[in-house]
């Protein structure tokens, strides 16, 4: 296995709401900085028909779960 790197990486965020645009491309950068395998975020607060703002052309798997919006 010439040129494979055995490990992953995973960066874990939570992002506490990302309805903020100045919130939003803080975290955009820094993903694309760090450039993790996997990243995982944590209390978007993004409703299920607001997951299209999450596409960005190098992500490519979206898996989302949503709970019970708390008042």
């Amino acid at each position: 296995m010439t040129g494979s790197n055995p490990h992953i990486s995973i960066l874990i965020l939570n992002v506490n709401g990302l309805n903020d645009t100045i919130k939003w491309h803080r975290m955009a950068s820094r993903i694309k900085k760090q450039d993790p395998m996997v990243f995982c975020l944590q209390e978007t607060r993004l409703k299920f028909n607001d997951t299209h703002r999450l596409k960005i052309n190098k992500w490519r798997k979206i898996y989302q779960a949503n709970g019970k919006q708390k008042k």
